[in-house]
């Protein structure tokens, strides 16, 4: 009995830490708090009520995804938005903020493979994110296009998520069962997200 208590609070203690760690190290956005979900949907919103000059402000406040991207994978897609501003276009402004979320979703996967899945804590954060722009931003178009072509895309990229996690090995309970990740299952697991959104939005820009 005190084994188990001991273990259990053991399990606990480190528990709080992984999830203090999360947070302090701004990994814990939650789906109201994270700044591209918000500014996206801003965008959204206010160029629906025609309200363009606040929609320029919307996308100045994602300037720093938009440089994130340009530095990383090398994608330069601000003049793109910054020209659908300018002309005013409620359906080339949803194309090209969907673009800006598929690329942060293609981002958080290249941070995980060039860190080689050797931060357990960020990892998790990551591809917590990316499934959650995956699911609030691209995921209504993907299921109207299954509707359409009676593919199924929505339900395996959903299961490609629902097992992307357990690439990315385990820390154990203080060293106590740990688990090396496995970064080429994750990077052909991501790959196949990629591959079927590409299919879905031919038009996309998105790294060489």
């Amino acid at each position: 009995m005190e084994l188990n208590s001991l273990q259990n609070n053991r399990f606990l203690v480190s528990f709080m830490i992984i999830s203090l760690a999360f947070f302090l190290l701004g990994y814990g956005y939650t789906r109201e708090e994270d700044p591209l979900l918000k500014g996206v949907k801003l965008a959204i919103l206010h160029a629906k009520q025609k309200q363009w000059d606040k929609v320029g402000k919307d996308i100045k406040s994602l300037s720093w995804q938009i440089e994130e991207l340009r530095g990383d994978i090398k994608v330069e897609i601000g003049p793109l938005l910054q020209e659908v501003v300018a002309t005013q276009d409620l359906a080339q402004l949803g194309k090209g903020l969907l673009n800006l979320v598929y690329l942060a979703l293609i981002q958080k996967f290249y941070w995980n493979q060039q860190e080689r899945l050797t931060r357990y804590i960020p990892d998790k954060a990551r591809l917590y994110s990316a499934e959650l722009y995956y699911q609030e931003i691209l995921a209504p178009t993907v299921r109207q296009y299954d509707a359409q072509t009676g593919r199924n895309f929505h339900r395996e990229i959903t299961d490609y998520f629902k097992y992307l996690p357990r690439t990315l090995g385990s820390p154990g309970l203080f060293g106590i069962g740990a688990k090396a990740p496995d970064l080429q299952t994750f990077s052909q697991q991501a790959r196949e997200i990629e591959v079927r959104l590409k299919e879905i939005f031919p038009y996309f820009l998105a790294p060489k």
